[in-house]
């Protein structure tokens, strides 16, 4: 009986979590659009700033998943492809491989 209510806990645990992350992503989002330049100053002093370090992972993460990938071994076309599919920094062009566009689209839709 104990277990279940200690896993029960860690669900709701988790729960929150991940509710609190979407409200910060919502945020994030909201913001990049209403005041982008704010948003862009938090970014970019974030990246050793704890209290930023989100607003940084969250204009950054593509950049920020491709050196995680590196750090375990990936060596493939996948870790530019990741690190270059923000739309805003490097927009498309003639020789844009179809995976660019697909990652793009999909990472887009929020």
């Amino acid at each position: 009986m104990e277990s279940m209510s200690l896993m029960s806990a860690r669900w709701r645990n988790w729960a929150c979590c991940m509710i609190l992350a979407k409200c910060w992503s919502i945020i994030l989002v909201i913001m990049r659009f209403f005041s982008p330049g704010l948003y862009d100053r938090l970014a970019d002093g974030g990246e050793n700033h704890p209290i930023f370090k989100r607003f940084y992972i969250h204009k950054h993460h593509g950049e920020v998943g491709a050196r995680l990938l590196e750090k375990i071994g990936e060596t493939s076309e996948i870790l530019s492809i990741i690190a270059k599919h923000d739309p805003r920094h490097n927009p498309f062009g003639p020789e844009t491989p179809i995976e660019q566009k697909i990652l793009n689209e999909a990472d887009s839709t929020y």
